[in-house]
């Protein structure tokens, strides 16, 4: 009964219904991975998110070129060239997020990542739905009940 009650880390991809899109294990090496397709360049981005108690680190974003409407850099922000990819790093005071929140555009083609589990959000939601993601330290009990939610809700959503 210990092992149930053992506080672990989970990341939650809700819908603004709250429904569940993915309910997943985290450990503290994985990183939560935000892909997307700026819509009027057309340039692929990818932001890395890691895990400090229930909050969101943002640890970089990666893009192949800047253009209007990429992430802008603030004071405290550093950025490096790599390979041709633009890599931006926020400063300490621009990095912690409480949760993440996405609206939902097909050309965009939203993805989110956590360790080995994808989620093509853009695939089966429809424009301008909300999505809210957080990370929690919970129980293995409480995991598995929302576990089963989230199984439910991804059986509707294939009907």
């Amino acid at each position: 009964m210990i092992f149930l009650s053992k506080p672990t880390r989970y990341v939650e991809v809700r819908d603004e219904n709250g429904n569940y899109i993915l309910l997943t294990q985290a450990t503290k090496f994985d990183t939560l991975k935000y892909r997307f397709v700026h819509s009027s360049e057309h340039v692929p981005a990818t932001a890395f998110f890691g895990y400090l108690g229930n909050k969101f680190i943002h640890l970089k974003t990666e893009f192949d070129s800047f253009g209007p409407g990429l992430p802008d850099m603030v004071p405290g922000d550093s950025f490096e060239i790599k390979k041709d990819r633009w890599i931006i790093y926020p400063s300490r005071e621009n990095r912690e997020y409480d949760r993440l929140r996405f609206v939902i555009s097909p050309e965009s083609k939203q993805v989110i990542e956590v360790g080995k589990n994808r989620v093509d959000l853009y695939r089966f939601m429809d424009r301008g739905e909300r999505v809210v993601v957080k990370t929690r330290a919970t129980s293995l009990s409480l995991y598995l009940t929302k576990k089963y939610l989230t199984a439910q809700f991804h059986r509707r959503q294939t009907k």
